[in-house]
């Protein structure tokens, strides 16, 4: 069964903004099709719901899928903790494309992805990766503080007990991406220096 929820926010109350983010993560977890239970979820399964649901928020150019007309490739690059969290989305279809999750652990292998989802542990790496898909229609997902600002397009954050994340404008000007107001309003802001 499907319901719509419109909640109406008016003026730019911190309170409001919190009550919307809690309602729409409830809502990106409820309506992902594995199973989860949101007072027992785990950070990483809480994150993969995220990834997953970004991409109803998020408009890819036509020409993003040129080269893979009927796959949407979520590629993650270096060590991460998600186990098997993806399973369940593998084959299943977003934009009329089939979900396929890649793991990946060098950077020349992720040209066709995208989604790219970059692993603490390739803080190092990051300017290399960057420069691999400087202006690429590739959404970047960082896990790691300052991805952000280093120009990663979407980056997870603790926010007290709760994961949260900030979205830098600057990175997706430089794409042909389109992140939808609705996103941007639940995220910390970065603009690059």
């Amino acid at each position: 069964m499907n319901h719509t929820f419109i909640l109406v926010l008016v003026g730019k109350n911190n309170m409001n903004k919190k009550i919307f983010f809690i309602i729409l993560l409830i809502l990106f977890i409820k309506t992902i099709q594995a199973e989860i239970n949101i007072e027992t979820a785990s950070e990483q399964e809480i994150k993969a719901a995220f990834i997953i649901k970004f991409t109803h928020f998020v408009k890819w150019p036509k020409k993003a899928f040129y080269s893979n007309k009927d796959e949407f490739i979520i590629a993650i690059l270096g060590k991460h903790s998600f186990g098997n969290l993806f399973d369940p989305f593998i084959g299943k279809r977003i934009f009329g494309k089939r979900i396929s999750i890649v793991e990946i652990s060098n950077i020349d292998k992720f040209e066709h992805a995208h989604i790219l989802y970059i692993g603490p542990g390739e803080k190092n790496n990051f300017s290399k990766i960057f420069n691999k898909i400087n202006n690429k229609n590739i959404l970047t997902i960082g896990d790691t503080k300052g991805f952000a600002h280093m120009g990663c397009i979407i980056n997870f954050i603790q926010k007290k007990e709760n994961i949260g994340f900030e979205i830098n404008i600057d990175a997706i000007n430089k794409t042909n991406l389109k992140i939808s107001s609705e996103l941007l309003r639940l995220a910390r802001i970065i603009q690059e220096k």
